[in-house]
């Protein structure tokens, strides 16, 4: 079973494509070197089911016309050497990953009903490697370390650094707030990269709140503080008075 799509829908032939216009995806077969079976089998037959479907970008998912074709392909178990035509692919690949964008949602069965985002591209030439995410403020720089707000320090807070991490969709977001910048980089099999960024809806973005412990420790301080000048105060009057009697 497989299933894929781009979000945002397919963009057209890049320019300067050197493969077949309008491939909207490619399946790599994969054969272990050494297979143990009862009858030798030279022939591995391809071929898609009656379910077989392609959805039209058209925010419905209407269903289109689709033909489809199989393949019967010649297996040897005689080795070939090295993959020179594959290598002949990552080496002239200098074109990035199509063009994608980054979607986001909150389904209460999915992540508990916390935000994720959803991305998909695809690479006609040597194949999308992986994907990096990056969660990032305004205000924040990659790799450093986020400058702590006073009370943070107060209350002995840490940040992490804004890196970019490995990983697939659907992706749960860190920043459940919404206020940093999301950005994806697809990766290829050839190095190139191609990264696109998603700014949050101000209507979704959520105010930031103190937990409870930081409300209570912070009450608990103002508390002390208060607690310290009315100390200080009645010492004052006391030894006022003092003087006075004397």
């Amino acid at each position: 079973y497989f299933a894929g799509g781009i979000p945002g829908g397919y963009c057209g032939r890049i320019p300067g494509d050197p493969g077949q216009s309008n491939i909207l995806g490619s399946l790599v077969f994969q054969v272990p070197s050494l297979t143990v079976s009862d009858e030798l089998k030279n022939v591995i037959e391809i071929d898609f089911t009656t379910k077989t479907r392609a959805l039209l970008n058209d925010g419905l998912g209407t269903e289109d016309d689709l033909t489809t074709r199989g393949a019967k392909i010649n297996y040897s178990n005689v080795s070939m050497g090295s993959n020179e035509e594959w290598r002949n692919i990552i080496a002239s690949d200098n074109i990035p990953p199509e063009p994608f964008v980054i979607e986001l949602h909150q389904r209460d069965d999915i992540f508990e009903g916390k935000y994720y985002i959803i991305f998909l591209t695809n690479d006609k030439q040597s194949g999308v490697d992986h994907y990096e995410i990056l969660e990032i403020k305004p205000e924040e720089m990659i790799s450093e370390l986020p400058k702590l707000k006073w009370y943070e320090k107060l209350l002995g807070e840490k940040k992490e650094a804004p890196q970019w991490t490995e990983g697939e969709m659907p992706f749960l977001l860190k920043d459940q707030s919404l206020t940093s910048i999301i950005k994806v980089k697809a990766v290829d099999k050839a190095g190139n990269e191609r990264t696109v960024e998603y700014i949050p809806p101000i209507e979704k973005v959520q105010t930031v709140k103190f937990p409870l412990i930081h409300k209570v420790v912070l009450l608990l301080i103002v508390i002390a503080l208060l607690f310290i000048v009315l100390y200080i105060l009645i010492r004052r009057k006391k030894s006022r008075r003092k003087n006075e009697e004397e």
